[in-house]
């Protein structure tokens, strides 16, 4: 009986771990905060998010930068509440964060990384 439930319950997380990913959207809007590994983006529809923005090195590496309040436009995998961006662009500037699949860059194509995923825990701060 243990065997069952067991093989049920990881069918179930594999079903639900399929059907939350890859909702790739893109969406329009300003950046109103940034305590990366995380920020606050707010869509031209009023609506806001908490946008996860990986690792704090992968930006440095890369000489990124997000600006606030400006222009931005975000391609990436959301829900009502969160953005996990595949990349950015602002002023003509396009910053990367996944390929084409949706594994991060840092991730050294395993698929696995550090603050760009569900789950991470790192975005919650207090105001």
């Amino acid at each position: 009986m243990k065997t069952i439930i067991a093989a049920v319950l990881i069918i179930f997380s594999f079903i639900y771990a399929v059907s939350s990913q890859n909702d790739v959207k893109t969406v329009n809007g300003t950046v109103t905060d940034n305590f990366r590994p995380c920020g606050v983006f707010k869509s031209d529809d009023g609506k806001e998010y908490k946008l996860h923005l990986g690792p704090v090195w992968y930006w440095e590496q890369n000489g990124y930068e997000l600006k606030l309040n400006a222009s931005t436009q975000i391609k990436g995998d959301m829900n009502e509440t969160d953005i996990y961006p595949y990349e950015i662009t602002q002023d003509g500037k396009t910053m990367k964060f996944t390929d084409d699949k949706g594994n991060p860059l840092w991730s050294n194509g395993n698929g696995w990384g550090n603050g760009n995923g569900p789950g991470n825990g790192k975005c919650w701060r207090n105001k």
